[in-house]
């Protein structure tokens, strides 16, 4: 039986196989460093799917929204 691979799955090949170092891929992509190697380790294994979606739109090659920083949002 086949199964078709989901978010999840395609976020951890990417990061498995991936050199870009986690930390460029946290800044770039919008997710928090500590959260990217948790989900990297294994030890989070049912992320949000809105830090899914950052992640694979990231190994996509999607632009990402540019957050504002606190002193541009004061």
């Amino acid at each position: 039986m086949h199964t078709t691979p989901t978010l999840y799955d395609y976020v951890m090949v990417n990061l498995r196989t991936k050199t870009t170092p986690q930390r460029t891929i946290a800044r770039d992509s919008g997710v928090p460093y500590g959260t990217l190697t948790k989900i990297a380790q294994g030890q989070i294994t049912n992320p949000r799917i809105q830090t899914l979606q950052r992640l694979a739109d990231y190994f996509a090659g999607k632009p990402q929204p540019i957050q504002p920083t606190q002193q541009e949002a004061a």
